[in-house]
């Protein structure tokens, strides 16, 4: 795999990556433009960077934006992401995520705008805490929350015209 260094930003085929040196793990902070994307972007567990292996622990801030053509993401059921943070797939092209067991928290705005319809989240999942307007104006029709979620902030479902069931 070839990284090209842009700032304190590299890049792959598909993702751009923020490192972490120090704790030896990385965010995803957007999508190579330059190469098509697939219909479905998996998320991978690691990336390496000077032979070293990375844990990716976040989808940072507008990772996946307006310009991001997967409409579908996948994480990798061992995946390590533990936060999708503020603005993370916002007004993004996706509208079928499958996320894995080890998500703690979707920040605020995480999913709004998006042309989100199905949010999968596994019975055995760890998320504790959805923050406001985590999925405002999506297309979702059913959701189905984790019992270990403890927070859910307000506005998370505001707009959600199509939103008919909320299964806890």
């Amino acid at each position: 795999m070839m990284f090209h260094k842009m700032n304190r930003i590299i890049h792959d085929e598909k993702f751009q990556y923020l490192f972490d040196d120090k704790e030896k793990t990385a965010s995803i902070c957007g999508t190579y433009y330059r190469y098509p994307h697939a219909y479905q972007s998996i998320i991978p567990i690691s990336v390496k960077k000077d032979s070293e292996e990375y844990i990716i622990t976040k989808i940072a801030s507008n990772a996946f934006d307006r310009y991001c053509n997967s409409v579908s993401i996948k994480f990798l059921y061992n995946s390590r992401i533990k936060e999708i943070e503020k603005l993370g797939f916002f007004d993004s092209s996706i509208f079928n995520i499958i996320i894995h067991p080890q998500l703690i928290k979707i920040g605020e705005d995480a999913f709004t705008k998006s042309s989100l319809e199905k949010i999968d989240f596994p019975i055995n999942s760890q998320l504790q805490i959805i923050e406001k307007n985590a999925f405002e104006s999506t297309s979702i029709k059913s959701i189905f929350i984790p019992p270990q979620v403890t927070e859910i902030k307000e506005n998370t479902f505001r707009f959600c015209g199509e939103l008919t069931k909320v299964y806890f």
